[in-house]
């Protein structure tokens, strides 16, 4: 999100400068007195940039959400769905702009408390998460190694979709043995996606490749590059 959306990039440096400052006033907090009020002040711009930062968020991650499970339904074999959801720990997305922000200030003077005596701040986009269930389970703790794999693999080639949507151009895809752990329509799949733009792939199986695209061919022996 960084690399294509300037407003992002600096509304999430202001974010963080300010999740800086107002750590150093919880910190104090339990011993200066003037600290509270000061906290007062920051939690007002806290909550303005927290919020723009989780609202840009979610609507990257419903564009993602559509991209991804795509991918995921073929190279799954449509076993089960992908769905991607930003999961935040101040706003309820179900709520009108005005009372997610009143909501999120009310649950900042609930952990209050909390946060001077860890002497951090406890919520906001920072301790946000990206919740990935398939077919409503949740992946993280119940995908298995090949589901993760199909995963990510979604994941990333979305991500490059998106970013040669609002940029266009493609990024060039780094992609680590990720042929070995699928059958072979899955593999054609693939590397026709990979097709849309540059890509170096590496793998031990240099077969899974070659004959299957024009892309050179090079080969690590005895330290030595090969074509």
């Amino acid at each position: 999100m960084c690399q294509i959306s300037p407003s992002y990039l600096q509304n999430l440096k202001n974010y963080t400068h300010l999740t800086a400052q107002r750590n150093a006033l919880l910190k104090e907090a339990g011993t200066v007195n003037t600290a509270l009020d000061i906290l007062e002040v920051y939690n007002e711009q806290f909550i303005h940039f927290a919020w723009s930062v989780s609202q840009m968020r979610r609507r990257y991650c419903e564009k993602l959400n559509l991209m991804a499970k795509e991918y995921y339904h073929v190279l799954s074999a449509g076993r089960e769905e992908l769905h991607i959801r930003y999961d935040s720990t101040l706003f309820d997305e179900n709520l009108p702009e005005e009372e997610q922000l009143r909501e999120g200030e009310k649950k900042l003077r609930k952990i209050q408390a909390d946060e001077i005596r860890m002497g951090y701040s406890l919520a906001g986009p920072h301790r946000d998460e990206l919740e990935l269930d398939l077919s409503g389970v949740n992946a993280k703790t119940y995908a298995s190694q090949g589901q993760q794999r199909c995963i990510v693999l979604g994941l990333k080639m979305a991500e490059a979709d998106l970013i040669e949507k609002a940029i266009g151009e493609r990024p060039i895809l780094l992609m680590d043995d990720v042929l070995s752990e699928l059958d072979s329509d899955r593999q054609e799949y693939l590397i026709n996606v990979m097709h849309k733009g540059q890509s170096f792939i590496t793998s031990c199986t240099p077969q899974l490749i070659a004959g299957r695209t024009d892309a050179h061919i090079f080969t690590l022996e005895n330290g030595q590059w090969k074509e």
